[in-house]
């Protein structure tokens, strides 16, 4: 069953909670910054980074459980499912801007309500960390942003160099960063146009499956495929009940448990990101790849028997 949006007089009472009426009552004044609802995490993430709290957001437990850093401040107003904003609700929030993901969906109702400003993901010749912080000096411009792009451009490259000078005695291997499937037979790789490679790059480790490219970052394979990276260390993202349940089944996967990765314990779980972040899921991503690739892969569980 699909989640019921609030409805009128619950967006009304959800608005006057946080704090803020219609735009046409109280519209941001000169020098603030703009007041701008996201329809996607990473505009959210872009938005804080500049020291902009969202007016409103899609999903705010999503991404709370998701993105986890920056945290959204609690005054922020819930717009609903991300495939289905609630439109009664951004009326009502009246922001000055509504930003969208590159890939959204047309919203014919969007730009009654407000300017409507698309975030770039990543282009044929830019990346996606190059990308956002292209983007980043209109952004803080248009929106009246407190932090300078130049100021966060700058504050991101020491933390991640920082983050490549501590590396240490780092595990040299190419990695394979994979999504687990229920099923317990596919996973989701990460390719050369995701997040990960981005990230990885920049710390001089090694994407065990960059030679291919896909528009979604992620490329679904069998789990025998796997055999053709021997050498790969694997890390999947722990995407809670759903990798619970491929683990499980994967446990009983003859193709699986023969795997040198997993014979040899090169095997490493760490806490899921967006796939499609900004700046600080590209941050987090990086230390957890650095702390999962400077230690050694517990032990994974064997077959099961029945």
């Amino acid at each position: 069953m699909k989640p019921v949006g609030p409805t009128r007089r619950q967006a009304v009472l959800a608005l006057a909670a946080a704090g803020i009426m219609p735009a046409a009552q109280t519209p941001a004044a000169a020098g603030e910054p703009a007041r701008v609802a996201c329809t996607d995490w990473t505009a959210a993430e872009t938005l804080l980074m500049l020291g902009i709290a969202p007016a409103g957001v899609i999903d705010k437990a999503g991404y709370a459980r998701t993105m986890v850093e920056p945290a959204l401040p609690p005054a922020v107003v819930e717009l609903g499912a991300g495939w289905a904003p609630n439109i009664e609700m951004l009326q009502h929030l009246g922001p000055d801007f509504i930003l969208v993901p590159q890939w959204t969906v047309r919203q014919p109702h969007f730009p009654r309500i407000a300017p409507v400003i698309v975030l770039q993901n990543r282009s044929a010749a830019l990346d996606a960390i190059e990308t956002a912080k292209r983007q980043l000096p209109e952004l803080a411009e248009r929106f009246r942003a407190p932090r300078s792009a130049m100021e966060i451009a700058t504050r991101f490259d020491a933390d991640l160099q920082a983050i490549r000078d501590a590396r240490g005695a780092w595990d040299d291997r190419p990695i394979a960063y994979l999504n687990l499937n229920p099923d317990g037979r596919n996973v989701s790789i990460a390719t050369a146009t995701s997040l990960f490679e981005d990230v990885a790059r920049r710390l001089g480790l090694k994407n065990a499956w960059g030679r291919q490219a896909h528009i979604w970052s992620f490329y679904v394979t069998g789990v025998e495929q796997l055999a053709s990276i021997p050498d790969a260390r694997l890390i999947y993202a722990d995407q809670g009940p759903r990798t619970d349940a491929a683990l499980r089944r994967l446990a009983e996967n003859r193709i699986w448990n023969s795997l040198p990765a997993v014979r040899e314990g090169r095997v490493t779980r760490i806490a899921a990101t967006y796939p499609y972040g900004s700046l600080p899921t590209a941050l987090r991503l990086a230390r957890m790849l650095a702390e999962a690739v400077s230690r050694p892969a517990p032990p994974q569980p064997g077959p099961v028997h029945g």
